[in-house]
């Protein structure tokens, strides 16, 4: 059985997160506060969406454009792989298109039910990577006065 994007926004409501539920595209976007990730904009927000993915057979949390790829796409990839190796459920991809990382978290979903619980564990895991990948790229020195999550 699946769950729909519907029960997972009645999920969000349940929780006491304020989202947008977007019909057309089937997403909810919702934006979460940071400690140490600032986003593109230099705010320490984690816009991320929630997904339905699969069919609705898997939960899928998404914080797109984490981190810029910058020059050294490679080490800085490396260096945020390590940093968030830890972090249960998420995983960096790499969007050449965008030439950033995003990073995921997502669990099956089994007998079409997703707890409260269960989404804020994923959003945490996000979170946590974010914050764990900012931290990393923010070592290694890059001299840029951006912040490190869009330095090159």
């Amino acid at each position: 059985m699946a769950v729909t994007i519907g029960e997972l926004a009645a999920v969000c409501t349940t929780g006491g997160l304020r989202h947008h539920l977007d019909a057309e595209e089937q997403v909810i976007r919702l934006m979460l506060g940071t400690k140490a990730y600032v986003n593109a904009r230099a705010e320490r927000l984690a816009i991320v969406r929630i997904e339905a993915a699969a069919g609705g057979e898997r939960c899928r949390v998404v914080l797109e454009r984490a981190f810029t790829a910058g020059r050294h796409a490679a080490a800085r990839c490396l260096a945020v792989c390590r940093a968030t190796s830890d972090v249960p459920l998420v995983r960096l991809e790499h969007d050449p298109t965008s030439r950033s990382f995003r990073l995921v978290a997502e669990m099956p979903v089994e007998d079409a039910v997703v707890t409260a619980r269960q989404l804020f564990a994923l959003l945490d895991r996000v979170v946590e990577a974010a914050e764990a990948g900012q931290r990393a790229l923010a070592s290694r020195g890059t001299g840029s006065k951006s912040s490190p999550s869009q330095a090159a």
